[in-house]
């Protein structure tokens, strides 16, 4: 039950009490009443309390337990142990189990030497989802300088500890930088990206950052903005490309070849008023988005 819903029914129990307190009212609309009020309160009660969390299960690592896992009936924080039922005595050996069976994407290892090691079921990104790659710093006191490194932010509706359980499966070092996000490699990240069908947005990275991501590094949109047509052929840049904006040859590309298009005229010496007249001309073929 959301807080909304919680809201209502704390205000029918209100409105019940206060017709209660009524002393005119009949009995037979007393009782009804009265009855009402009890399974309201009956209701919100059972919305605020808070359940336990079920304890992880183990699975032996069988090719039908696989299956569930590929299917989703195994759950995240579940975990995998060997065939035989029993812990493996080493974490190479629970990595090379993880791999003959095409799982290293979806688990990590978790243990001690004394008390063996398991596979740990990690949580799973929606489809579609966009994460934004930061770029950060932090200062090393030993090495006496600031360390680069690059950080995915979980979007809205993303646990940033699910993001590092998923991460921790491509690298067991991966951490939460509570400034920057999941601190990852972006081999990693991409190899992610492709596995969990999610989308890396790089639009924030300076150029050499992103030439540090291969083909699966993409530049996206948020929000209302429409997706980039991949149909629709770049703008080529020519020497004449002032004479073509003002001709408003491009007001039918899209508005991240538009931006692209700005800077390319204002870099050949267009004036600021020409081009303020040409973003003018292309939002008119484009009302939607001046809409959103």
């Amino acid at each position: 039950m959301n807080f909304k819903e919680k809201m209502e029914l704390s205000k029918q129990v209100a409105e019940l009490g206060s017709d209660l307190s009524n002393t005119s009212i009949s009995m037979s609309d007393r009782l009804r009443k009265s009855r009402q009020r009890q399974e309201l309160l009956i209701k919100l009660k059972a919305s605020t309390q808070k359940t336990e969390p079920s304890e992880p299960e183990s699975y032996k690592i069988t090719a039908k337990n696989i299956q569930k896992l590929r299917e989703g009936t195994i759950k995240a924080g579940d975990r995998f142990v060997g065939s035989s039922g029993q812990k493996w005595h080493k974490a190479s050996s629970a990595k090379q189990a993880a791999s003959k069976n095409g799982i290293t994407s979806r688990v990590r290892v978790e243990g001690k030497k004394d008390l063996g090691f398991s596979l740990v079921v990690a949580p799973v990104l929606p489809k579609g989802t966009v994460l934004s790659v930061n770029e950060g710093t932090n200062y090393d006191k030993d090495m006496d300088a600031n360390i680069y490194f690059f950080a995915l932010e979980a979007p809205k509706g993303v646990n940033p500890n699910d993001l590092l359980e998923i991460a921790k499966c491509y690298d067991e070092r991966a951490r939460l930088d509570n400034e920057y996000g999941v601190v990852l490699h972006p081999s990693d990240m991409e190899q992610m990206a492709s596995e969990y069908d999610v989308k890396l947005d790089i639009r924030n990275l300076h150029q050499e950052a992103k030439d540090s991501f291969g083909t699966t590094g993409l530049d996206v949109f948020k929000g209302k903005e429409p997706p980039i047509d991949e149909d629709q052929p770049p703008v080529e840049l020519t020497a004449d490309i002032i004479a073509r904006y003002r001709a408003g040859e491009f007001n039918s590309v899209s508005a991240s070849q538009f931006k692209d298009v700005l800077f390319d005229v204002s870099n050949a010496g267009m004036d600021l008023e020409e081009i303020k007249d040409g973003v003018v001309d292309w939002f008119e073929h484009n009302p939607k988005q001046l809409a959103a």
